[in-house]
């Protein structure tokens, strides 16, 4: 349950505030349109945020937090580049690419550290779990 709200609510939003104060702020844009702006970028980084979310629930099962955190944030750079590059036809520049690769990796790479909570242990499986209690027994 963490882990979705970390990557479906805490992620998008910190992506949406990011982006919002890196492009509308030194403009000077109107903030309405500045809301609007970060309500678009919320939606649409949604569904990313997700698939992202699916892989470090899935890796977290396998490797430790700081193994983990480097392929997630990864996933967080690439997967939106994709994206944009397969709906765009290749026309979107490539500065625009690289500030979202960096924003996705970062957003990403906070929320699988967030996801983790502090001084969490997790449980033990299968064998492991066995052969605990078997000695506190």
């Amino acid at each position: 349950m963490r882990r979705a709200l970390v990557f479906l609510l805490l992620g998008p939003l910190a992506v949406a505030i990011s982006v919002t104060m890196a492009i509308v702020s030194p403009a000077g844009l109107d903030p309405r349109f500045a809301e609007l702006f970060a309500a678009v970028i919320f939606v649409f980084t949604v569904p990313v945020s997700a698939v992202v979310g699916v892989f470090d629930s899935w890796l977290a099962r396998r490797l430790p937090v700081a193994k983990r955190v480097g392929l997630v944030a990864a996933a967080g750079a690439i997967i939106p580049c994709v994206l944009i590059g397969l709906s765009s036809h290749d026309a979107t520049p490539a500065s625009i690419l690289l500030s979202v690769a960096i924003c996705g990796a970062a957003c990403a790479w906070l929320c699988a550290i967030l996801a983790e909570g502090p001084g969490l242990q997790r449980s033990l499986q299968g064998y492991a779990a066995a052969l605990q209690a078997k000695s506190n027994e």
